[in-house]
């Protein structure tokens, strides 16, 4: 059975089991992440690297909203999502040049969020995952797979075009309570990501390497989205031999929810209803 074979397959189960994961008192994977056209989060970032010991903070605010739901010849959708941010390389892309000295990494400037974990231009929400894909078809990225029970774990190659060793481990902790800017939202789901980048070797000196990692946990709460997402990269969490030191020891990233709207808009234009939240 190939890879839409089997995800179809594990589509179908998981509707056969939601009325389970009902009564188990599980959200559905798509009541996670509302997508109904032209909805939107706006969340306030807050960044703060260390140096030495000091950290420097940048603050500011990224949007996120449905553009389109682009249908895919294995008969799936997905939900292709605008970031309104300065651009720059997409977070993770950035963290790999970092990580990996031992890897080309190509430039790509487009708008990001500035974090890792919540970063996906494409995004495929189904009753069996909620993940982003490129436009090879390609998963690149996973939020949660098969449901939301606590103890659900996951993992994925990423870059594989470009290394072999960098592996995305995700986990499901269980529910907790989450205030933010946007408002108070009881039983989000909480899911932690490592993101283990492997061994960069040092250029021309064999002998020494880094390994970086990055560490970071998502809030999702149903009926709204992602409320929370942290992470903390780290370039050179282990070395081997003498690399040279690392541009900064860490960097922390947070996005709260400012606010949100997940209802579909009709009778009014678009660019109106973006002001009434403005």
């Amino acid at each position: 059975m190939n890879r839409h074979g089997v995800r179809r397959a594990a589509s179908a189960l998981a509707l056969v089991l939601g009325s389970n994961l009902a009564l188990a008192g599980l959200p559905q994977l798509q009541e996670l992440w509302p997508h109904a056209e032209a909805a939107f989060w706006t969340y306030d970032r807050i960044t703060a690297t260390w140096t030495g010991g000091s950290p420097s903070f940048t603050a500011g605010n990224v949007r996120f909203e449905i553009l389109a739901a682009e249908p895919q010849a294995n008969g799936d959708t997905l939900q292709v999502l605008g970031v309104q941010s300065a651009p720059n390389d997409p977070a993770l892309l950035a963290q790999l040049r970092i990580a990996r000295p031992d890897v080309d990494v190509p430039l790509n400037p487009t708008a990001t969020s500035g974090v890792a974990l919540h970063d996906a231009a494409r995004l495929h929400i189904a009753a069996d995952e909620i993940a982003a894909y490129d436009t090879q078809g390609s998963r690149t990225w996973v939020y949660l797979e098969v449901d939301a029970a606590a103890g659900r774990t996951f993992r994925l190659q990423l870059f594989p075009a470009l290394a072999d060793s960098v592996v995305l481990t995700g986990s499901v902790v269980g529910t907790a309570g989450i205030s933010t800017p946007a408002g108070s939202f009881a039983d989000a789901v909480r899911v932690t990501y490592v993101v283990d980048f492997g061994w960069g070797a040092i250029p021309g000196q064999p002998a020494d390497a880094v390994r970086a990692v990055t560490r970071g946990e998502m809030f999702f709460a149903t009926g709204v989205g992602p409320v929370l997402a942290r992470e903390t990269f780290v370039p050179a969490a282990q070395t081997r031999g003498a690399p040279p030191a690392a541009l900064f020891d860490s960097t922390f990233t947070e996005l709260q929810l400012l606010r949100h709207a997940q209802t579909e808009v009709q009778g009014a234009s678009w660019s109106a209803v973006k002001q009434r939240f403005r």
